[in-house]
């Protein structure tokens, strides 16, 4: 049985992180991959010199930490901590959080921290933005 050792462990998931990042379109610069990382982790953020350690295999994050990116990056939490099983999530099938750019998902959380009135009338407005589009765009 083979048994890698911590620095072949964290190499190991450095290349997986990295591999999952770029297959995902995320930058992969320390500074734009924490800002983008931070903005889907809430409470649990990181600084840019924490992802550059994760990139360059230096250390590997907790497993909370994990878990956001495996979602983020539309891989499997496993896969990613321990390169077990298959690469993709199920959650990936329908859609990455990566697909999401960070703007947007920034945007999307100051909506979702607004009283229900004006979620509901951001929600109209949308539609009705929707609806001028497609409808411009079919003729």
């Amino acid at each position: 049985m083979f048994k890698s050792t911590v620095a072949e462990e964290r190499a190991n998931f450095s290349e997986r992180l990295r591999s999952a990042a770029g297959a995902a379109h995320v930058p992969l610069g320390p500074t734009d991959f924490a800002r983008a990382f931070n903005v889907r982790a809430g409470e649990d953020s990181v600084t840019s010199h924490a992802v550059r350690k994760w990139m360059v295999g230096e250390s590997i994050p907790t497993q909370g930490k994990i878990v956001i990116l495996a979602a983020w990056l539309g891989v499997s939490s496993a896969w990613l901590r321990f390169g077990e099983g298959e690469a993709q999530s199920l959650s990936a099938t329908v859609m990455s959080e990566a697909a999401i750019s960070t703007a947007d998902l920034a945007m999307l959380r100051a909506i979702a921290s607004l009283p229900e009135p004006a979620r509901h009338s951001i929600r109209d407005i949308v539609a009705v933005m929707v609806h001028n589009f497609s409808a411009k765009n079919s003729n």
